[in-house]
């Protein structure tokens, strides 16, 4: 019943602190909604743990065939604020680019900023890969090293400089970072 008040509320009370953001674009719930019994007849519990409610077409109204049960990493994919990119025929924002060029979207961005067009950006980073510092991984997609996300508990930990992605760097990566877990 809180999906279903929060959506109530949201397009419909100009005092709720989203209505900007929903009714106040114009955002409109399904009439029939209003009435919880028939909202819960068509949409039912949550699926899953972990799931939220979510509009397929952001600037769609809640209505039937525009509603699902989403993970927060494919909420997050369906905002105003994001991006979106079309590269080789693919439309992706530029999170998913940069996680499919394993990078951070800093990289993308700050070629951008420089005046590069995002097609033009994506493009350098495929030519021109950039050197990672910190700890380090090797994804089995694309074998290429990359940064992990997870920030160090201790800043001593790790390796210091960069390396390029040869065999004898990822060993002596794996070797370092295995002494310091291991505090050699």
């Amino acid at each position: 019943m809180g999906v279903w008040r929060t959506m109530i509320s949201r397009c419909t009370d100009p005092n709720n602190a989203q209505y900007h953001d929903y009714g106040g674009r114009g955002i409109k719930v399904h009439p029939e909604w209003l009435d919880f019994e028939k909202f819960y007849a068509a949409v039912r519990d949550r699926p899953a743990a972990g799931l939220t409610f979510d509009r397929e077409d952001n600037d769609g109204n809640y209505e039937p065939g525009n509603v699902r049960w989403a993970t927060w990493a494919a909420q997050t994919r369906n905002k105003r604020t994001n991006r979106m990119v079309v590269f080789n025929g693919w439309n992706r924002c530029v999170q998913d680019w940069a996680n499919e060029l394993g990078v951070t979207w800093h990289h993308l961005y700050r070629r951008h900023k420089r005046g590069m067009t995002w097609q033009e950006a994506i493009q350098d980073v495929i030519d021109h890969p950039p050197k990672v510092r910190g700890p380090y991984r090797q994804t089995n997609q694309n074998k290429r090293i990359i940064c992990s996300r997870r920030p160090l508990h201790n800043p001593t930990e790790g390796v210091s400089g960069r390396f390029h992605a040869s065999n004898n760097n990822k060993k002596k990566v794996m070797y370092d970072q295995t002494q310091a877990r291991a505090g050699l």
